[in-house]
């Protein structure tokens, strides 16, 4: 599957296939990716969980569809 690669500099995760190959990048709109800290991704229900400026986010990835 794909991988996710959090930037804190550029405020964005980027999305890369599985042999590096740029896909994506997704951005918070009010800049709540400003304190990007860590992502995890469960691949059971399919969602990204992001820690950025001390709050919780959960992305469900099916969304993006």
């Amino acid at each position: 599957g794909p991988i996710y690669l959090a930037d804190s500099a550029d405020e964005r995760i980027v999305v890369l296939s599985k042999d590096g190959a740029f896909g994506a990048q997704l951005r918070a709109r009010d800049g709540a990716f400003a304190s990007l800290q860590t992502i995890a991704f469960q691949e059971t229900t399919g969602r990204l969980f992001i820690l950025a400026g001390g709050r919780l986010y959960v992305l469900a990835l099916d969304e993006l569809s």
